[in-house]
């Protein structure tokens, strides 16, 4: 009874410690995917398959040594009971009884051995195989499980994987989302204030077009009637030295202790007055060097470029043009080269960048004689480069470019106040590579005797379209 009770209490205490046997390492395992999951770190996979490893281990090892303290212990059996032999009766003999032998003591039996029938060894075999055989099942059927437990680990160790990889694919994707986010944001914010910058501007402009209509309105009333009185001057007195300089008033105009009873001077005198006014008040920056050398012509041109500079879209007639934008052709000096005083001419020379072709003089008149040069048309002119160009004088009476001097002095001068004669202009019209048109304007005078060419500016005079 005693051998039979310790099973049944180790049976009672086995069934936690088994569990915790089997499940420990398992446990340890999962717990180690399921931190790494939650942390969203790399999965070390060398250490996860020495925990594998020691799971099946520990499994294995805790099955077997249950078996061990489970297997059946048999109880010694007990000596088996000796019936003593049945005494047959003697029946009673006429003989004469023999003699009877004095009584001896009774002998103690002998142990028997307890003999066990070949039924129990049967049995007891076929209890050993048969534990055997569930032993063998139990074993098989733990291995399997173990497999399926290994499998379903490897199979969790995959899903593992393919997690982390999703995981990381997602952190990828949220990231360059997010990049893009402030990418757009940044593009946003540069719109936003870009639209915030034409609106200003749009409003300055919206508030502004009152004034610009004011000022253009007074631009156009102030200049206008200027060029219609030059117009009528011309008209009326086309032959007047007004018109020739407009601006040279001390040409055409009589000195203050001297009379003069030319018709059309008092109102050239209060056109000029007007004119001075609208340039202080319109266009100051004019120089006095290029406004003493305008005709009437010239002057109108001048006024209508004032009030085309003043629309919503301006447009204006670049009459200043520099050596850093365009190519500057200047006449440095009238004169022949040396050693052949019978070839006059001029010396030109290229003061800018850019070079200059296909260079012409336009006519200018002399008294009754004209002068223009020759040059080649393909001739080009590079910077600082120096040319000389041949002069010829034309007219009723032949004259060579030598007599210019001579032209010169037979030209009018204002006898009222004792003003030198005009000035003959000349203008170099020129090309340049890119097409435009350019005109350098000189004036040439006759000074103490001696020829002289002033440069006065260069304005462009075609663009290509």
């Amino acid at each position: 009874g005693r051998m039979q009770k310790i099973p049944e209490e180790q049976a009672r205490f086995r069934g936690p410690r088994r569990v915790v046997e089997l499940g420990w390492a398992p446990t340890v395992t999962a717990l180690y995917v399921a931190w790494r999951l939650v942390a969203a770190g790399p999965i070390d996979y060398g250490l996860l398959v020495a925990l594998v490893v020691l799971s099946v281990t520990s499994i294995l090892y805790a099955r077997k040594l249950h078996q061990k303290e489970t297997a059946p212990i048999e109880a010694p059996g007990e000596p088996a009971r000796i019936e003593p032999a049945p005494v047959k009766p003697t029946v009673a003999r006429s003989e004469t009884p023999a003699p009877v032998a004095p009584p001896t003591l009774p002998v103690a039996p002998r142990r028997v051995e307890p003999v066990v029938a070949p039924n129990e060894l049967v049995r007891a075999e076929r209890q050993q195989d048969q534990g055997a055989r569930v032993a063998v099942a139990e074993k098989t059927a733990d291995s399997k499980a173990l497999e399926k437990q290994l499998e379903s680990l490897k199979a969790e160790l995959e899903r593992s994987k393919q997690g982390a990889a999703a995981l990381q694919s997602a952190v990828a994707e949220k990231t360059a989302a997010s990049g893009a986010l402030e990418k757009q944001l940044e593009v946003l914010k540069a719109e936003l204030e870009r639209s915030k910058q034409s609106a200003a501007a749009l409003q300055s402009v919206v508030g502004e077009e009152p004034k610009h209509s004011a000022e253009r309105l007074e631009v156009v009333s102030a200049i206008t009637p200027l060029k219609e009185r030059a117009r009528a001057l011309r008209r009326q007195w086309p032959d007047a030295a007004f018109c020739q300089r407009p601006l040279r008033e001390q040409w055409w105009t009589p000195g203050s202790s001297q009379a003069a009873s030319t018709p059309w001077l008092s109102q050239a005198s209060e056109w000029h007055a007007q004119f001075k006014a609208a340039r202080s008040r319109f266009f100051p920056g004019a120089a006095d060097l290029y406004l003493r050398s305008l005709d009437l012509e010239e002057v109108i041109d001048l006024l209508d470029d004032v009030i085309l500079s003043r629309e919503t879209n301006p447009l204006h007639r670049d009459t200043q043009v520099t050596a850093a934008r365009a190519p500057v052709l200047v006449i440095t000096a009238w004169g022949a080269p040396e050693g052949e005083d019978e070839k006059c001419g001029f010396w030109i020379r290229n003061t800018a960048e850019l070079p200059a072709t296909n260079i012409q003089l336009t006519r200018a008149a002399v008294g009754s004689k004209w002068l223009s040069i020759f040059l080649p048309p393909s001739s080009v002119l590079a910077k600082d480069q120096k040319v000389f160009a041949i002069a010829s004088l034309t007219g009723a009476q032949r004259a060579t470019a030598y007599h210019l001097e001579d032209q010169f002095r037979k030209l009018p001068a204002n006898n009222l106040n004792g003003a030198n004669p005009l000035g003959v202009g000349l203008r170099l019209i020129y090309d340049s590579k890119d097409g435009n048109r350019y005109a350098s304007r000189h004036e040439m005078t006759l000074e103490d005797g001696v020829l002289k060419v002033g440069y006065v500016n260069t304005e462009i005079l075609a663009m290509p379209v």
